[in-house]
């Protein structure tokens, strides 16, 4: 079964939506339903030795029955090999088999389904960092072939969701300590072209307080500043064309305004999954944006501090140059020599795996993000 393009955008658009906003979790299983033929969709995350569940469209009865008294004798979570990710009830055991289990005929059955299909995301070290299972039912047909294809189709759309989705949510659990800090991302999806094809409130509310610094003109995403303009679309190529910087986590920009006042963060990831929108020409970049504040809180430091491992000069240093000062107005502030100065940056630098000082603050922009 081949998705259309049409469908595979809408399931992009709304995964990334959902990752910013968890209300938006039932648009986004409602466009994995469709481009699946399916009655139900399920997402679970892993959180530590448990699975959480970010949405289901199950009953919250059969939700908490599934995990009370289902779970560990589940086929479908047993059975297959460990590096098998998408996998259906037909592909664990046959038919007459499946329809005696327990999950059949006490879980399944009473909501009038019958066919499962289930794509495991895996994570850094080679475990389950989520699943997706999906349920038929009805008149609808069983999970097959055809359906395990399509499912490889949108499953590169799915492993950046959930990795998307574990950073924003480890970025909340960090702001809800109640610490002040810059204020929230903003998300937008370009082409090759700066053709802008998804752009969320936050992003829209970012632009609209710094036209001096990244403008939207006719649908596309420009600079004022020659350099600025520049380096986006350096960034944007090299994300569209799949590459990236660090050859992992993309492209961050340190965007300053006429007055050379750092005020966005900007961080450019490719989208190696782009071929799949029938963009034969192109691919899709994704940008997340975020402001900086002129002064950087007082306690940002003993965050920094812990996310990184730095010394309390390290990350007074760290906070210093999110304010904008340069390296020899730091050393000046701070009583101490540029030569000092220059130490402690090399510091952070390696603690921090970035190489250069508009990385670092990007970095820490993210990393205080609310």
């Amino acid at each position: 079964m081949a998705l259309d393009a049409n469908s595979l955008t809408r399931l992009s658009i709304d995964l990334y939506d959902a990752c910013y906003d968890p209300g938006r979790w039932p648009l986004a299983a409602r466009a994995l339903r469709d481009c699946l033929d399916s009655m139900a969709a399920t997402l679970v995350v892993r959180q530590g030795t448990d699975f959480r569940t970010v949405h289901s469209d199950c009953d919250a009865d059969y939700s908490r029955r599934y995990w009370r008294d289902f779970s560990s004798r589940d086929p479908m979570l047993a059975g297959p090999a460990p590096a098998r990710r998408i996998y259906c009830d037909q592909t664990v055991m046959d038919r007459a088999r499946f329809r005696r289990t327990a999950l059949f005929n006490d879980w399944l059955r009473p909501q009038d389904r019958h066919s499962v299909l289930l794509i495991k995301i895996p994570d850094e070290r080679g475990g389950t960092a989520a699943i997706f299972s999906l349920n038929r039912g009805g008149s609808q047909p069983f999970y097959g072939p055809d359906d395990l294809t399509a499912c490889r189709q949108i499953e590169p759309l799915l492993v950046h969701a959930v990795r998307h989705q574990r950073r924003i949510a480890q970025l909340r659990a960090l702001s809800e300590t109640g610490r002040p800090s810059v204020n929230g991302p903003g998300h937008l999806i370009l082409d090759t072209g700066r053709r802008v094809r998804h752009l969320d409130p936050a992003a829209e509310a970012l632009l609209d307080r710094h036209p001096d610094v990244l403008v939207i003109r006719g649908g596309l995403l420009g600079a004022p500043d020659g350099a600025t303009a520049s380096q986006l679309a350096h960034g944007l190529l090299r994300a569209c064309a799949g590459l990236s910087a660090t050859g992992r986590t993309g492209t961050d920009l340190l965007l300053r305004d006429a007055a050379g006042h750092p005020r966005l963060a900007l961080h450019i990831a490719p989208l190696p999954h782009a071929q799949i929108f029938g963009l034969e020409d192109a691919g899709l970049a994704s940008l997340t944006l975020r402001s900086l504040r002129a002064d950087a809180d007082p306690e940002v430091i003993p965050h920094l501090q812990a996310l990184f491992g730095l010394s309390p000069k390290e990350a007074a240093l760290a906070r210093t140059l999110m304010q904008g000062l340069s390296l020899r107005e730091a050393a000046l502030e701070r009583h101490v020599g540029l030569t000092t100065v220059r130490s402690q940056l090399s510091s952070l630098f390696r603690k921090t795996c970035t190489t250069r000082q508009g990385q670092l603050i990007a970095l820490l922009a993210r990393a205080t993000a609310a």
